[in-house]
């Protein structure tokens, strides 16, 4: 409104706006205007000036049509392989969109929802089938295509396919032959045959497997490896003819003695007999059996001047026996105890079969003198029955009548990693900077000069599991094993140099583990102890140099199958003095200890040797710290870190004591063993602070003497 006369104008700000009618004027009036359609997503706001007043004008945003979407591409080929792929989406802003996948091997991996343009990420996942297959996405409404070949279908050949066996069993291999990304299985489909190693894997690839002794009637088993069958035949013990006796004959003295036979049957399952055909022969025990055996027999005293011969009659086989006439001889009896031998000065002494007793015949009042010589680790304890005793190696016997020596050796040890078979045990050293391994020769509390390194640059993939002598010359020897591969190797030593080294086997798999190392069968020669961390299996490779004994009887074999994980494998040691070594178990639930008296694979005895230990006492270590060929335990009790020692006599705990109380925290046990050659393991510590290592010689919980072997070695040298 306005005054008569007065005049005004009307004008639009925004280009959308139009004044139509009355752009001027005086007095009232009226303005008329136009509103153009609004095509944006979003609302607008304008105004007029009119007769100079301000004219808001507020525009509602247009509404978006969706009804036009598409996509590009609208399909994709893919291999068997797989792949990843992307889709575009084009359509109006603020259309809205999702995408999707109808199938489980198509993943829509980024883009499942949007508006206006954009993208969507796919992944399509492997064809594992011989088929091709089809799926879709539906992306904003669209369909999208996915086509994907077939897998290639693996071809695996095994080489051989089948092998025949004695009844004793034994092993072999199977070669698969197969493209790189081919995976495998091997399977054993009876329980007398036993896939030893290399159960699974991809491309080429040898498999080997052990078959158990038949004690009964032939038969056929099969593995299936790669998809193939392999076939196992195997024959039944031939008992009537595969028999044999060792020795088959035996001379003896006029005043007899006695001595054993050795049965040696194809199979577990035969019989035999023995029956002696002289009444001057007699069967002690042994008079029957089943399987390999022994048979023990007792020669009594020929009176007469002329000589004799009988038999026996032992598992078909006939053993003669012939004996010297009695012609006013006397006879010298010379009996060992311990590991060692006997020469004489004159005269010769027929020996039994295991070497303990010997006899000779000789001239009235001959003098004879005896010698003895340890066996390598052993020493002479002393004579009984001497005339006159020659120091400790000899004994003198003037032989007016009958006589009877006896020389006893103390029992063999073994010093734990001596290198250079002098009795004393050594120190090995890694560097886990530049893998150099270097070996201390100890002399007591001194490193000797010959001192050296064994190999130089080793990779971290390869870890020194164990030393022990696996040859059985009296010197420590090197397990290794590479924890990327499975393959197990040896380092046959002298002091610090290699005299042989080889593959043991190649690709263990990664669930068998070495648990520690020990001679079970008492023939000198260290064995491996492992166990099946998924199934509690423990196994035990029979050892000779870097030759495994075959599965089966006598040989390589399982202790036990499925052992509960809570059961643990402290150490494995000689308790009962037999020289074979004894399994030492520690729940760790539970703090029992439980241990094993082994015979080679077989348990003598077993029970608990103490229940319901306090978990802070940890076993450190196990050897015999009094000499008495007996492995005793050494325990640490982590918070206070006193050390204490049990002296064990087999299951039994015979005594004992603490070796150190509150020992510094930085001080810890690296290693035990014989350091002085004296038959008592000795403690070696280390400083973790300060690199210190120091040494106890130890008589049983007592220390004889300690002082320091070496200061200030670097942190980066362990001891192994």
């Amino acid at each position: 409104m306005a005054n008569t006369g007065c005049t005004w104008t009307a004008s639009s700000n925004v280009g959308w706006i139009t004044i139509s009618s009355g752009s001027s004027g005086s007095g009232n009036g009226s303005v008329g205007y136009t509103v153009a359609a609004n095509t944006a997503t979003s609302s607008r706001t304008g105004t007029m000036t009119i007769a100079g007043q301000s004219f808001t004008v507020t525009q509602a945003a247009a509404t978006p049509t969706c009804t036009s979407y598409t996509i590009s591409p609208t399909s994709n080929n893919f291999t068997s392989n797989g792949g990843a792929g992307s889709v575009s989406v084009t359509a109006n802003t603020g259309c809205a969109w999702t995408a999707s996948s109808s199938q489980g091997w198509i993943v829509v991996t980024s883009g499942s929802s949007g508006s206006g343009n954009g993208t969507v990420a796919y992944n399509v996942a492997q064809n594992t089938a011989t088929s091709p297959r089809t799926g879709t996405m539906t992306i904003a409404g669209q369909t999208f295509t996915v086509t994907q070949a077939a897998a290639t279908a693996c071809v695996s050949t095994i080489t051989p396919t089948s092998k025949q066996f004695l009844a004793a069993g034994g092993s072999g291999s199977v070669n698969i032959s197969t493209t790189s990304d081919c995976k495998w299985t091997a399977t054993g489909n009876d329980n007398w045959i036993t896939i030893t190693s290399n159960s699974s894997g991809s491309g080429n690839a040898t498999v080997n497997y052990a078959v158990a002794e038949n004690t009964s009637a032939a038969r056929t088993g099969t593995m299936t490896i790669a998809g193939q069958t392999f076939t196992v035949t195997q024959s039944g013990p031939d008992c009537a003819t595969g028999m044999s006796i060792s020795p088959t004959s035996k001379n003896f003295a006029s005043n007899g003695g006695s001595d054993t036979v050795s049965v040696t049957t194809p199979g577990g399952s035969c019989q035999w007999g023995a029956t002696s055909n002289a009444a001057w022969i007699s069967i002690t025990s042994g008079d029957a059996g089943t399987g390999s055996g022994k048979v023990s027999y007792a020669v009594s005293a020929n009176t007469a001047t002329s000589k004799r011969t009988g038999t026996m009659t032992i598992a078909g086989q006939t053993f003669t026996v012939t004996q010297d006439a009695q012609l006013g001889k006397v006879h010298l009896t010379v009996e060992i105890k311990g590991s060692g031998s006997v020469s004489v000065s004159s005269g010769t002494l027929d020996w039994n079969s295991d070497g303990t007793t010997g006899i000779g015949s000789y001239d009235k009042d001959t003098m004879v003198i005896l010698t003895a010589e340890a066996s390598l680790g052993s020493t002479i304890k002393g004579w009984t029955g001497c005339d006159q005793n020659v120091g400790s190696g000899q004994c003198m016997v003037t032989l007016d009548v009958d006589k009877t020596v006896t020389v006893e050796f103390r029992l063999p040890r073994t010093s734990e990693y001596d290198f250079n078979g002098d009795g004393n045990s050594d120190v090995l050293w890694r560097d886990a900077d530049t893998g150099d391994i270097f070996i201390w020769l100890m002399n007591g509390k001194s490193i000797k000069s010959d001192s050296n390194y064994i190999a130089r640059n080793v990779g971290t993939d390869w870890d020194i599991k164990a030393a022990g002598d696996f040859n059985g010359d009296g010197r420590a020897d090197l397990l290794w094993q590479d924890k990327v591969s499975g393959d197990v190797y040896v380092y046959i030593m002298d002091g610090t140099n290699k005299i042989d080294e080889g593959y043991a086997v190649k690709g263990m798999p990664k669930e068998w583990e070495v648990k520690a190392i020990g001679d079970f069968n008492g023939d000198g020669k260290a064995d491996i102890m492992w166990r099946d961390s998924n199934l509690g299996d423990v196994y035990v490779w029979l050892m000779n140099g870097k030759t495994i004994a075959p599965y089966g009887d006598g040989g390589s074999g399982y202790l036990s199958r499925g052992m509960l994980g809570s059961w643990e494998i402290k150490v494995i040691a000689d308790l009962n003095g037999d020289k074979k070594s004894d399994v030492v178990w520690q729940n760790n639930e539970t703090g029992d200890i439980f241990v094993w008296l082994m015979d080679g694979l077989t348990k003598l005895e077993q029970d608990y040797v103490a229940k319901g230990i306090p978990v802070s006492w940890q076993i450190k270590t196990v050897a015999d710290f009094n000499g008495d060929g007996k492995a005793d335990i050494l325990w640490n009790e982590t918070q206070s870190n006193d050390y204490a020692l049990w002296l064990m006599n087999g299951l039994e705990i015979s005594g004992g004591g603490y070796v150190a109380k509150a020992m510094p925290s930085a001080w810890q046990v690296v290693k035990t063993g014989d350091y002085n050659g004296d038959g008592k393991a000795d403690i070696v510590w280390k400083n973790s602070t300060n690199g210190d290592v120091y040494l106890f010689l130890m008589d049983g919980t007592k220390k004889a003497s300690e002082g320091y072997i070496a200061q200030g070695m670097p942190n980066n040298w362990e001891t192994r």
